[in-house]
């Protein structure tokens, strides 16, 4: 088997000039393909979009260089690596379009054969803006309607032509949408500002490789210029590792902690091996809501039976395109804790009615709240479920009170409900269920249910199966 992966993602080129260099204007417009950014220092990042995304602001001081004007396109890409026309994606497929399906290996290679490097992270961050990371490349604000740039679309929309929109205040143009670009530094959470300040160039080694300027397809923020991101350099260690794994077993595809993230996903949907899978594990993947549309969308997995999609981000937009998926009616087991996922999503989840055959549900930490266990509760679609992980989920007694009632739930063995907001009268209402008899284990660790409570469920009459129960 052989997958394609249709990366978003771009070169950025970059030339340096001597430090004698001029800085009169009439040199940023030295050729009509590069731009001359000016030495001087500038403010790179942005707090609000944490550690992980553009956090700490800093000052840094760059010598003068030269960017390409434009993304490089399709066409001068295959000038140079002529086997790429093989792989266009199609969501970037015209000669003028921009180039994506390129490894950051690859990147690096064809920067060498025309006499360039990719930028640093402070450099592609200086040319995208004015020097505030919190900003779009244009200014502060973004619409569609204005015409500033080619993102906050659909997936199932295309990148357009290079130099499509306005360029920026150096005349450098898609510093912001349209697909995302390469940069050369290592991806580290924050910023190495113990460094020396002048042209940085991020870690000594790493993982993965950082990428900038957001796609057409991403949330609007990843568009501002102190906004970063990052991927696995090499597009064939996701092709490897998703080989390797549907070679394991015939039913089974583990890739666990890969580290695919949204790329790997559309490279596994592309797979034309899928029919007979029965476990997915894709859990710490740093899949995103992207990566999960993707994934519920795939009509291949016809056999699908547990799906572990734990420690993501699929956030409330992954839950929402979840209950949309074509495999939902097969599943025993969905796993989608610590996620991100908050009220919106869970209610999406709860009011699903294609939950027939699923026996095990794990919502533990994400703050779906007491409405999403009620809707569950209610919801005959969830008969079968065998074991409810609720811990960490913001419940109170509004919720244990329906659960304590709930016919739907009567075959649970085994129920965690800890580290939420229930005191001895949630312990009581719970002690007094007709229909949970068949609980077998019942784990309320983190709890505020003093002796009183612990003695309610102790002494309850209703839980005649209980073997084990845990409130430390």
């Amino acid at each position: 088997m052989r997958s394609f992966i249709q990366f978003l993602f771009v070169i950025g080129h970059v030339l340096f000039i001597d430090m004698a260099f001029s800085e009169n204007i009439e040199f940023r417009n030295t050729t009509d393909d590069m731009v001359v950014i000016p030495s001087g220092k500038f403010k790179m990042g942005c707090n609000q979009f944490g550690p992980m995304h553009g956090a700490p602001e800093h000052l840094v001081y760059l010598n003068q260089f030269m960017i390409d004007r434009f993304e490089v396109t399709n066409k001068r890409f295959e000038e140079i690596i002529p086997d790429h026309k093989l792989r266009r994606s199609k969501l970037s497929s015209c000669d003028e379009c921009p180039v994506t399906n390129v490894s950051w290996y690859e990147a690096v290679d064809y920067c060498y054969l025309t006499g360039k490097n990719l930028p640093t992270e402070a450099q592609w961050e200086k040319a995208a803006g004015n020097g505030d990371g919190c900003a779009f490349p244009w200014g502060y604000n973004f619409k569609l309607k204005d015409n500033q740039a080619r993102g906050g679309l659909e997936l199932r929309d295309k990148s357009v032509p290079v130099g499509s929109y306005p360029p920026n205040m150096y005349g450098v143009y898609d510093m912001g949408g349209n697909v995302w670009e390469w940069v050369s530094d290592w991806m580290a959470p924050g910023y190495q500002v113990s460094q020396t300040p002048i042209d940085p160039k991020g870690p000594n080694s790493g993982v993965m490789k950082v990428r900038r300027g957001g796609a057409y397809s991403d949330d609007v923020q990843a568009m501002a210029t102190g906004y970063r991101d990052w991927s696995h350099p090499k597009i064939d260690y996701i092709n490897r590792l998703i080989e390797a794994s549907l070679s394991e077993g015939d039913d089974t595809i583990e890739l666990k902690g890969k580290f695919i993230g949204d790329e790997g996903v559309e490279a596994l949907v592309q797979s034309s091996e899928l029919d007979n899978i029965e476990d997915l594990d894709l859990s710490n993947n740093n899949i995103t809501w992207r990566g999960a549309v993707q994934l519920f969308r795939c009509d291949k997995f016809k056999n699908l039976k547990r799906l572990y999609l734990n420690d993501n981000n699929l956030a409330n937009k992954g839950a929402l395109a979840l209950v949309e998926a074509s495999f939902l009616g097969g599943l025993s087991v969905l796993d989608i804790h610590f996620n991100a996922i908050e009220a919106p999503g869970g209610m999406a989840i709860a009011k699903c009615s294609n939950f027939q055959k699923l026996q095990v549900l794990n919502f533990q930490e994400n703050q779906v709240g007491d409405d999403t266990l009620i809707a569950i509760a209610k919801n005959p679609s969830f008969g079968n479920i065998r074991k409810l992980n609720f811990y960490r989920t913001g419940l109170t007694i509004k919720g244990i009170k329906v659960l304590a009632k709930s016919k739907v739930l009567k075959k649970v063995k085994h129920l965690n409900i800890g580290r939420n907001y229930l005191h001895p009268d949630s312990a009581k209402a719970l002690a007094e269920t007709k229909t949970l008899v068949n609980v077998e284990t019942l784990l309320m660790i983190e709890n505020y249910l003093g002796d009183e409570g612990v003695q309610n469920i102790m002494e309850s009459e209703s839980f005649v199966q209980l073997k084990t129960f845990r409130v430390l």
